[in-house]
């Protein structure tokens, strides 16, 4: 969605890339949805381990911010 209107060259487009965390957390999902119906306690480990990793924080889009120039008081 960020790519249709920024645009490819757009400094959030850039700094996310590959998006590995999304993609990630999809096939996790998914997984999690159809290992639920063997036992549901997968299906919450999977939940689970989705949530920490969006816990921890991602720090590409405040790097490429800091790269364009953008002071760091202005990241807060």
């Amino acid at each position: 969605m960020i790519k249709k209107t920024e645009g490819e060259r757009s400094l959030v487009v850039q700094a996310i890339g590959n998006d590995y965390k999304g993609k990630i957390s999809l096939l996790f999902y998914i997984a999690g949805v159809g290992l639920s119906f063997i036992n549901p306690w997968f299906g919450v480990a999977l939940y689970f381990s989705v949530a920490c990793v969006w816990f921890i924080p991602d720090k590409r889009i405040e790097k490429a911010m800091r790269e364009d120039g953008l002071p760091d008081e202005d990241l807060s």
